[in-house]
């Protein structure tokens, strides 16, 4: 059973946690659940802003699997069909590449 907390300064969701401003009205957004990665989404949107879905991910560390990518690839479907600006951000535990084709 999932756990949801909402206390005016901070969104729980699994080990997850967003803080902000009690300036900003947030509203928890559903993207989906899903095997490979947990992840908490939430709308800010500020007195004059136009509003801003913040994505958190995390990824536990591992072999990265088709699973994996389709996942992520659905969730941002979802959060593209939502019509707002948006930044994911998190722990995605895979290896990136740099210049040089050294690992990151």
């Amino acid at each position: 059973m999932e756990t949801w907390i909402c206390q005016s300064v901070s969104f729980v969701r699994h080990k997850l946690i967003l803080v902000y401003r009690d300036t900003i009205n947030a509203t928890m957004v559903d993207v989906g659940n899903y095997t490979e990665f947990e992840s908490l989404a939430v709308k800010l949107t500020g007195r004059r802003s136009k509003a801003l879905v913040v994505v958190c991910v995390y990824r536990p560390p591992g072999t990265v699997t088709s699973t994996f990518t389709d996942q992520l690839s659905d969730m941002l479907d979802q959060i593209m069909l939502l019509g707002n600006r948006f930044v994911v951000v998190g722990d995605f535990n895979m290896l990136g590449d740099v210049a040089g084709g050294r690992p990151a």
